[in-house]
């Protein structure tokens, strides 16, 4: 009895501690996510992405030497989002 008490209390415990690993994570995220939408035409278009936390630092020339390729994402990948078929070119 003892040793299934103390597996079950094993595994809750395992399970509540990745529950607050999880969730802590995501509460110090120091680059916000944020979106912006358009209406195009008759086509809703919608950018959902994580712009980064300047925090008083200097990006360009600083951070981020000039002439030098900076991704614009800070945590997830860009999504666009489009209500229709859309054809791009360019």
């Amino acid at each position: 009895m003892l040793r299934a008490i103390s597996k079950s209390t094993l595994l809750f415990s395992t399970f509540i501690l990745s529950l607050l690993l999880i969730s802590s994570s995501s509460a110090q995220r120091v680059s916000p996510n944020a979106s912006v939408s358009q209406t195009i035409g008759f086509t809703d278009v919608i950018i959902n992405y994580c712009r980064p936390g300047v925090k008083g630092r200097k990006i360009w020339g600083g951070l981020v030497p000039y002439n030098k390729i900076w991704r614009a994402g800070a945590n997830e990948a860009t999504k666009f989002t489009f209500s229709r078929d859309v054809t791009i070119n360019g």
